[in-house]
């Protein structure tokens, strides 16, 4: 789900970066300029905060390995086996 936001501002900031741009030869007055000057700022700092929510809580989840008698269950992460390669969580 926030990979989803991510991506969704992501895109909201890049549109309002294309409408904040002014084509060669258009013109608008100053106060529409400050409009979509403010309306990118706040898409940028929309994304930013969403970038940083996702690594916060990436950075929170830690690999957990659960041994149940013989047989091994891996929870999240990846799990070195004994030869020093890793493979996926099941």
């Amino acid at each position: 789900m926030l990979i989803r936001r991510v991506s969704l501002d992501y895109l909201a900031s890049l549109q309002a970066e294309r409408v904040r741009a002014l084509a060669p030869g258009e013109s608008r007055s100053l106060e529409l300029s400050r409009f979509y000057e403010h309306q990118a700022d706040r898409a940028h700092r929309r994304f930013l905060a969403s970038v940083e929510s996702l690594a916060r809580v990436r950075k929170l989840i830690i690999p957990i390995q659960i041994n149940i008698a013989e047989q091994q269950v891996n929870v999240a992460g990846n799990v070195t086996t004994g030869k020093g390669s890793t493979r996926p969580a099941t």
